[in-house]
């Protein structure tokens, strides 16, 4: 009888190759300076994509997010070991990162700049999907009987 694995044994085992490694390992600086950029301290940031300010709780809760993926992404591509709902989880927070700063452009809500400052996070998360949809688990697509 063929005992399928855990989804955590089968995730433990998924390794990015060399390239997309890389890739996640840079998002790790990437976010570092994003989280610089919302916190409190550093408002020249978000003054040049026209973002309006906000409450310091605020700022200081979203640069710690944004941080707090930084340090995982770095992490992933340190060990190299793929993680599958992190990934998806970042490449949502990305894609929504861009969209956001990409329609609120477009509406005039906040400076065109903001275009510049989305792509490399569109990019990513597109990167991501990617990876997602070419490493999907063959087995997830059946069903349970």
């Amino acid at each position: 009888m063929n005992v399928p694995e855990s989804p955590r044994q089968t995730n433990s085992r998924k390794r990015y190759g060399p390239t997309m490694r890389l890739i996640v390992l840079a998002c790790g600086p990437m976010n570092l300076l994003g989280a610089v950029s919302f916190s409190p301290p550093f408002p020249d940031g978000r003054t040049a994509l026209g973002l309006a300010e906000a409450p310091p709780f605020y700022l200081w809760v979203i640069a710690s997010w944004i941080l707090a993926f930084g340090f995982a992404y770095f992490w992933q591509g340190f060990t190299g070991r793929a993680d599958r709902t992190f990934l998806s989880v970042g490449a949502f927070g990305k894609a929504s990162f861009a969209v956001l700063l990409i329609g609120l452009t477009v509406q005039g809500d906040i400076k065109p700049l903001a275009i510049a400052a989305a792509l490399p996070d569109l990019v990513l998360a597109i990167v991501f999907l990617g990876w997602l949809i070419r490493h999907r688990n063959k087995d997830s697509a059946t069903s349970v009987q």
